[in-house]
């Protein structure tokens, strides 16, 4: 088990990640060795916590919903769920 992220360490990994983001897969890999060159607990638990994001964002994910969640059939203005009037503001 790994000890603890202090909130100081967590603001740096969480700014790194969402730098890491920002850049091409290529890039990305040189930008996170030179990390782990300098500050070695941080790129470390950052490339497990890119990792981790890869594998479970493998296009999958996004397109699932739309392929297999149906329409509720109280979707629409002027359709009751419950109780409750959908209206064109609501949705």
């Amino acid at each position: 088990m790994r000890a603890p992220v202090d909130a100081a360490a967590w603001a740096r990994i969480s700014q790194g990640f969402d730098e890491a983001l920002d850049l091409a897969p290529a890039q990305r890999a040189a930008w996170l060795a030179a990390l782990e060159a300098s500050e070695p607990e941080i790129g470390a638990a950052l490339r497990r916590l890119l990792a981790a994001h890869e594998q479970a964002d493998d296009g999958r994910l996004a397109a699932a919903p739309r392929a297999w969640w149906p329409r509720p059939w109280f979707s629409g203005p002027g359709r009751r769920c419950c109780r409750a009037r959908w209206s064109a503001a609501t949705g």
